[in-house]
């Protein structure tokens, strides 16, 4: 089966990249093709985990769109999702990282060929690359999904991870994956995987402070417009939110004339709620890397909790949210 052209690995780019940054380097510097093989630096704990992180997406962008060619239209649809969102983050994650074209990321010595052959050595391992997807299944996919969740989840929160944004990069990954692999399995009729769970703060950074505090007053105004169950789910939801923030709370709100746009499929109130919890995954994801290392697991479960209830209200989460 061909892989259209946009559905190829991330790696190819970056091996040519990598191929004629080399050849310019070696021949600039007056170092002959034939000295001694260069040594590989060895990298650290947070390159190590960006890596695997950015392996694993360019990974399941091509089983995805593999398992999608041969399923039902309501799966196909979900796998193009998840093929579409993976590429997202490869592309983020900076791509698959390779010293020399078609060395792999656990490569220790340079190639034998020459520079006229990276051209067809790349495409013999971008072929190989396509042949390893193109017997991908659904449940293979569900598999990695849910590993991939947790790979980026531990890499997050780790006492290693990077203080210079990948923190939050790769538990905005993880937030995604998780949702994905939920979505897939149902449309696979299947319980959701071993996958990792939300759970609200007990306490709020004070750079979240406001981000909390205004998802407080858009349930206060969504509860306003609402009856029944949904309002007072909603004040339940403002109460809690303002007990976070640390500030008076338990008014209803209503403002006057109607409210933003709504998403489509969604009503104004929905939208504003959902939207509000959407700010506050920003705002506890962008504390990630500031964060002591004991916090930044509590910030990704608050984080996807958020993340969840955005999806109940019906709002997609995004590639990267």
């Amino acid at each position: 089966m061909h892989t259209p052209a946009h559905a190829r690995p991330i790696r190819t780019a970056t091996r040519r990249a990598a191929a004629v940054a080399a050849v310019f380097l070696l021949t600039g510097c007056g170092v002959r093709l034939d000295s001694p093989p260069p040594t590989v630096p060895s990298p650290g704990p947070a390159e190590v985990a960006r890596q695997d992180a950015a392996t694993s997406a360019t990974e399941l962008a091509a089983a995805a769109t593999a398992a999608g060619a041969a399923a039902d239209a309501p799966t196909r649809e979900v796998l193009t999702r998840v093929a579409d969102a993976a590429r997202v983050h490869a592309e983020a994650l900076g791509g698959v990282w390779e010293p020399w074209p078609g060395s792999g990321p656990d490569a220790t010595a340079p190639p034998e060929e020459t520079a006229s052959e990276t051209a067809s050595e790349t495409a013999s391992m971008t072929a190989s690359t396509t042949a390893s997807a193109a017997g991908a299944q659904p449940a293979d996919v569900l598999a990695a999904l849910a590993a991939g969740a947790w790979e980026a989840w531990d890499a997050a929160t780790s006492p290693d991870a990077s203080t210079d944004g990948r923190a939050a990069l790769l538990g905005a990954v993880a937030l995604s994956r998780t949702h994905a692999a939920t979505e897939l399995a149902a449309a696979l009729g299947e319980g959701p995987p071993d996958l990792p769970a939300g759970a609200p703060l007990a306490t709020v950074p004070p750079a979240a402070r406001d981000a909390v505090d205004a998802a407080r007053y858009a349930y206060e105004v969504v509860a306003a417009r609402s009856s029944g169950a949904q309002r007072e789910a909603c004040l339940e939801r403002a109460r809690s939110l303002a007990t976070l923030a640390g500030r008076p709370g338990g008014t209803v709100y209503d403002v006057t004339g109607p409210l933003a746009s709504p998403s489509p499929g969604l009503s104004p109130e929905a939208t504003l709620a959902a939207e509000a919890e959407l700010d506050l995954v920003t705002a506890f994801l962008a504390e990630l890397d500031a964060a002591a290392p004991a916090e930044r697991a509590e910030l990704l479960a608050a984080a996807l909790d958020a993340a969840d209830r955005a999806r109940a209200w019906g709002l997609g989460l995004p590639a990267l949210p």
